[in-house]
């Protein structure tokens, strides 16, 4: 273990680590702390590993194939254990300070940051009215943490070898600031994932939705509570230290993802109370259709009629005993994106149980 802070033996000089480096002390209570968040950092992904193999295992009984969202499940797993590992034996004083110890920090930061933020971005895409507005996001997104993961490599790779007190002090400053601008978009993403509820499924008839609202509530306090304390850890004496902790809020965060992809499938399956009826469905879906459509499975799939896709908002044939007058609606789901389209034949309904816009 590393202590106090004297100059850097030459025999523990690692690559580019300059002559007057200075190592940092690490007190027995940082040892404790790390020790701590190391061992929540094993718990958590013993949990991740069940859940994720569990996912992957229906997923591939279900289509035969692997999924974007299985694939990033499991690279966030990994490379947020890589992290906490790596951290874990320097801090241990296991390996020296060099150049490939900062580099590959910054490494496996970046790709657990933008990870979790293409697997909540996924989970919006099954809201998304327009495909396309999906994909947009995914590079816009992309494209941001890109941008603030390159700006890291510039100015936490070099306040870390202390080659001058400018980018140090750069560093306690953006180190900061793009934590932060994390948090934002985090957040960002998921408030607008609850918007998408509230208007597209909750306020259209679907209230067994309402679970999945008030749970996402829930699930963004929390994830918004490991950011702030994740900025808040950085202000520990010993600076490394709180890297620990990125492990623990990005594993809880794939946790939140997790659980979030099990409730909607289960809610999905699950029948719509609506005035004394429930809309019914096979639960199959085009590729070309509405993704809101998609997502509902009280949406029924017919074959494709001249090039379009037929859906059929379909109430128990056995519950006739509604009173009141029948009238048939035409109800249309457009896609504005190319020439896609998705509506639905006329269909007799009761004028109580209809929960689309005629």
């Amino acid at each position: 273990m590393m202590n106090g802070s004297d100059m850097i033996d030459e025999d523990r000089k690692g690559f580019l680590i300059p002559l007057w480096f200075v190592c940092e002390s690490i007190t027995e209570s940082d040892m404790n702390l790390a020790s701590m968040l190391f061992g929540c950092t094993m718990a958590i992904a013993v949990f991740v590993i069940f859940k994720g193999g569990n996912q992957t295992i229906r997923t591939w009984k279900r289509s035969a194939k692997v999924t974007p969202y299985i694939i990033m499940i499991w690279l966030e797993l990994v490379v947020s254990l890589g992290l906490s590992v790596e951290t874990w034996i320097y801090l241990r004083g296991y390996a020296p300070a060099s150049f490939w110890i900062f580099f590959f920090v910054v490494f496996f930061w970046s790709l657990s940051i933008q990870f979790i933020l293409q697997i909540i971005i996924n989970r919006l895409s099954l809201l998304v009215a327009v495909p396309g507005h999906a994909t947009k996001m995914k590079w816009i997104f992309g494209l941001l943490i890109t941008t603030i993961n390159i700006s890291v490599f510039c100015i936490w790779v070099p306040a870390r070898l202390q080659v001058n007190h400018t980018f140090i002090r750069m560093n306690c400053v953006w180190d900061r600031v793009e934590k932060a601008i994390f948090a934002c978009s985090d957040l960002s993403l998921n408030l607008y994932f609850v918007y998408l509820i509230r208007s597209r499924l909750i306020n259209n008839g679907l209230t067994k939705y309402i679970r999945v609202y008030r749970m996402n509530l829930v699930l963004v306090s929390i994830s918004m509570v490991l950011d702030v304390v994740m900025i808040a850890l950085m202000s520990l004496p010993n600076s490394f230290v709180y890297l620990l902790f990125h492990p623990v809020a990005y594993l809880s965060k794939l946790m939140i993802e997790m659980n979030m992809a099990k409730l909607i499938l289960k809610v999905a399956k699950a029948s719509n109370p609506v005035s004394g009826t429930t809309l019914l469905g096979s639960g199959r879906h085009h590729q070309q259709c509405d993704n809101l459509c998609r997502i509902m499975s009280e949406i029924h799939y017919r074959e494709p009629v001249q090039g379009r896709c037929v859906y059929v908002y379909a109430e128990d044939a056995e519950s006739t005993d509604f009173p009141g007058i029948r009238r048939t609606t035409e109800t249309s789901v457009v896609v504005e994106d190319g020439s896609r389209r998705c509506s639905s034949p006329t269909i007799p309904l009761p004028a109580r149980a209809l929960t689309t816009q005629s």
